[in-house]
This record gives structure tokens, C-alpha cells and sequence, in this order.
């Protein structure tokens, strides 16, 4: 009797469904994830959607129940587009944001030292 291929024996004993329904948990957001972000680009109605569920998703009072793989791919796709306007913020804007946190003085609101930030960098009338 001719010897069998040792990959064959082990190919015949792995469970195949045990294997399947193993993976398909692990590819699922995956495939989720792309399948949206590939709809939201070709289509203006899912562009639209997409970045309203990027904008409202966020709010901790509003849940729409959408899978994470979907709000992850919304967020994706909408920052990608945002980062596109970067080039275009004028300078004094990207210092404002660039700029070491600073903390208020003592005794000033939240408006005097927003004020104070904005006259400091230029972004504000002196």
C-alpha cells in the first residue's frame, strides 16, 4: 500500500467549519469597514451619510446604533477630506493651534483667556 503525503493526512483531519466560523467574527468589521468606506466614494447619497454620521456619532447623547466598523469608516473618510483643506488654513491659524496649551491666569474666565490667545497670536483685533 503506497505511503500517503504527510500535508495530506493533515489537510483530511482539520475541521473546516471549526476553522470558517473562527474567521468570519475576525473579518467581519474588516470587511464592514471597507465595503463602506468603498460605497461612501462612489456614491454622493452614502458620501452625504458618511459624514453626517461622522459628525453626529460623536456626541455621547446621540447613539444611531451603527456597527463601529461603519462610524470608523465614516471618520475615515471624512478626516481624509478634511486634512485635504490643511494646506489652505492661513498660517496665524495653524500657530493658534500649534502653540504650547497654556493654562489661564489666576482669576481669568474662559473668555477673557480666549480673548487674550487670540489677541496674543494675532487672530483677534489689538
Amino acid at each position: 500500500m503506497a505511503k500517503k503525503d504527510p500535508f495530506q493526512q493533515i489537510m483530511t483531519n482539520i475541521d473546516w467549519n471549526r476553522v470558517v466560523l473562527t474567521i468570519i467574527p475576525i473579518l467581519q468589521p474588516i470587511l464592514i469597514f471597507g465595503g463602506w468606506l468603498v460605497f461612501s466614494r462612489m456614491d454622493k447619497r452614502a458620501d452625504a451619510l458618511s459624514k453626517l454620521i461622522a459628525v453626529t456619532e460623536p456626541i455621547p447623547t446621540v447613539d444611531l446604533n451603527l456597527p463601529s466598523a461603519v462610524v470608523l469608516a465614516s471618520l475615515y473618510h471624512s478626516l481624509e477630506e478634511a486634512m485635504s483643506f490643511w494646506p489652505e488654513i492661513p498660517e496665524e491659524v495653524k500657530e493658534f493651534f500649534e502653540t504650547e496649551v497654556q493654562k489661564p491666569k489666576e482669576g481669568e474666565t474662559f473668555q477673557q483667556f480666549l480673548e487674550r490667545r487670540l489677541r496674543e497670536t494675532g487672530l483677534f483685533g489689538k
